[in-house]
């Protein structure tokens, strides 16, 4: 299950590449 909730968090982290949180999370993508 987690690893569908990081899949949608990475499509969600396409949407908005652009936050610096983001950029930290894409590590886990």
């Amino acid at each position: 299950m987690e690893m569908q909730f990081l899949n949608e968090v990475c499509k969600n982290i396409d949407m908005a590449s652009t936050d610096s949180q983001t950029l930290e999370r894409f590590a886990y993508c």
